[in-house]
């Protein structure tokens, strides 16, 4: 393989597919343009767009002379899209932004600077995720990502977090598929499989996703498509040490279950679950390697269940994975008299409920917000937080938050709700 050699003229390159987003676009390229940063180019790869806004703001960029502007003969979408430009991007770095979302305008300064001072093949940042109703969550990274077993269904499978040395992308030939929907995914799992050096700015939010833009859950969504970034994968890395077969078993299971909640055609749902369960029975032989409980449990399912069933509907919730690890909570805590819940969320609320279902008794349940906890758990509210510290012989606190401060507090017996789910 010949060795691509690097002759940067800017610092970062942003590639932008773009496809009427008018108004919203305007501001994401607004966005790159005023970054912090003092070396950057953007790239704008017009998908055939015919809105008046979108194609007016495309004009005007054209005119500066760090933008370039790309028009594509035919409507291709944004894998290809963005394959086409990388292909002019002149970037050290570079970066797959979307042109309905916006950014810190000190991501590109912070996220090169870091990626530089490591000498990094990719920095990922953080993200806030915007929806209709107002409600916006912060997504942190998690740097230990790519050192655990289900790395594959772990990580980030956006581009608009990660920057990337050009170089790398060129001499791996690491692209985008071309494909209608999930074109993201295979660019991803192969940049955690061939970057040596991964950096992360852990609690820094620097994108902020429009999670529900139009379009999102659509009948246009084909769940097939995931089978054929799993077929990508293995064929490209067929000796990869971080691959095996139940790995890519367990990518085929998880993200037919995501997939099937973006998708509105039940046809093309059956015809995935179908190809995927197949998969599965012809591998299911080997020794699969899935350390994770209740993943495996999914993968047996997919194997034992009709499509009919529906299981896969709730599969992944929250309440699904505490309902699969509560006989092993209750194992653990039945022995004990007086086991109180610390944390009244939606984790602590779903356990309430379990054990309200199946008769087990909790000597009480905490939140600092005693208001969070629904009188109809028929549990006791505890209101004292000493109380709640020094009464019970073993404490449920519903994440690792509570856990560590009640650890702190000289507590022993302690439950970590969020080490299962």
């Amino acid at each position: 393989m010949d060795t691509f050699i690097e002759q940067n003229k800017y610092k970062v390159s942003v590639v932008m597919p773009v496809y009427n987003k008018g108004v919203l676009f305007e501001e994401a390229a607004k966005n790159v343009l005023n970054q912090t940063i003092d070396s950057i180019e953007l790239i704008c790869v017009d998908d055939c767009s015919s809105d008046k806004k979108t194609l007016s703001v495309l004009e005007e960029l054209a005119n500066l002379p760090n933008v370039t502007v790309v028009k594509n003969k035919e409507n291709v979408g944004a894998g290809k899209s963005r394959n086409i430009g990388f292909s002019y991007a002149s970037g050290e770095y570079v970066i797959f932004l979307d042109a309905d979302d916006s950014f810190d305008v000190n991501m590109l300064e912070r996220m090169y600077a870091n990626a530089k001072s490591n000498n990094a093949d990719m920095c990922i940042c953080g993200s806030k995720w915007k929806y209709a109703n107002g409600i916006c969550k912060s997504f942190d990274v998690d740097d230990t990502v790519h050192k655990k077993d289900n790395w594959i269904i772990s990580i980030s499978y956006n581009p608009w977090d990660k920057l990337v040395k050009r170089s790398v992308l060129r001499n791996e030939n690491i692209y985008f598929q071309n494909l209608s929907s999930s074109n993201d995914i295979y660019y991803s799992c192969a940049l955690f499989m061939v970057c040596k050096n991964i950096t992360y700015l852990k609690e820094q939010y620097l994108v902020t996703y429009n999670a529900d833009v139009e379009g999102q859950i659509s009948s246009k969504r084909n769940p097939q498509n995931i089978v054929r970034v799993a077929e990508e994968i293995q064929n490209n890395f067929p000796k990869n040490e971080q691959l095996n077969n139940g790995i890519l078993i367990l990518f085929l299971v998880v993200n037919m279950i995501f997939e099937f909640r973006r998708c509105n055609s039940d046809n093309l749902k059956k015809e995935c679950y179908e190809t995927v369960k197949s998969i599965v029975s012809k591998n299911s032989n080997d020794e699969l390697n899935i350390t994770d409980k209740y993943m495996f449990h999914l993968v047996k399912q997919t194997l034992s269940e009709k499509y009919e069933s529906r299981w896969f509907d709730t599969a992944l919730n929250l309440e699904d994975r505490l309902r699969f690890y509560y006989p092993q909570i209750i194992d653990y805590i039945k022995y004990y008299k007086r086991p109180l819940l610390w944390g009244f969320g939606a984790r602590g609320k779903a356990f309430a409920d379990l054990c309200k279902e199946h008769g087990f008794s909790l000597w009480g349940i905490f939140d600092k917000n005693p208001n969070m906890i629904n009188q109809s758990t028929n549990f006791s509210i505890i209101s004292d937080q000493e109380v709640a510290i020094n009464s019970p012989d073993v404490i449920i606190a519903s994440n690792y938050t509570i856990a560590n401060f009640i650890n702190d507090k000289g507590c022993t017996e302690i439950v970590n709700l969020e080490d299962y789910c």
